[in-house]
């Protein structure tokens, strides 16, 4: 429990009005500036990645899943119409891995573990193979959920892997899967971003 108090400590003595006043021309310019990427991700994907806070839209949950974000999504791409949604998942995740053994679990934590494991059928146990179909499947909800925004060209919807090491892979851009379907979709990436 001290550990804990010494965090909050440190929280609050680093948000003191006195550290404010120096970022107060940061936060301004901050505030000024729109986000121009939405990154639904876990609080793990985050750790690894390199973000510019200033133009990215952070949604951080357990497993990267549109269930349980939709307020949040919905805020995100229907009123402040940003409009690239990347979804992001990692090496070993956590809520990919446990979705099997939601036996020993609470009630919201069975939900999200049983909307994950739908996604999830048919695929290995770990894996990249179990990442990509994760990626998939909340692509695919996404693209249900706003549909409408990205036929009207106003949002793209992509998945993104991140390996062990913090590199990322494209995997799925509305929908489309493959090097060869990316390629042909996004000709100005290079290829060796694609799974």
């Amino acid at each position: 429990m001290k550990k804990a108090v010494k965090t909050l400590v440190s929280l609050l003595e680093t948000n003191r009005e006195e550290e404010s006043l120096r970022t107060e021309k940061y936060l301004k310019s901050v505030e000024e500036k729109s986000p121009k990427t939405i990154l639904l991700a876990c609080p793990q994907s985050m750790r690894m990645l390199t973000v510019d806070r200033e133009s990215v839209y952070t949604v951080e949950s357990y497993g990267a899943t549109i269930f349980s974000n939709e307020a949040t999504l919905d805020h995100a791409v229907r009123r402040l119409q940003i409009p690239l949604l990347c979804i992001v998942t990692h090496h070993h995740c956590g809520a990919l891995e446990h979705s099997p053994k939601i036996n020993q679990f609470t009630d919201a934590e069975k939900a999200l573990y049983d909307h994950v494991a739908a996604g999830l059928e048919g695929a290995p146990k770990t894996g990249l193979k179990r990442s990509l179909q994760h990626l998939d499947a909340q692509v695919a909800a996404a693209l249900s959920r706003y549909g409408d925004v990205v036929k009207s060209g106003k949002l793209a919807v992509v998945g993104i892997y991140c390996d062990e090491s913090g590199k990322l892979f494209l995997t799925n851009y509305n929908g489309l899967k493959g090097k060869d379907a990316l390629g042909y979709s996004l000709p100005d990436v290079d290829a060796a971003y694609f799974i």
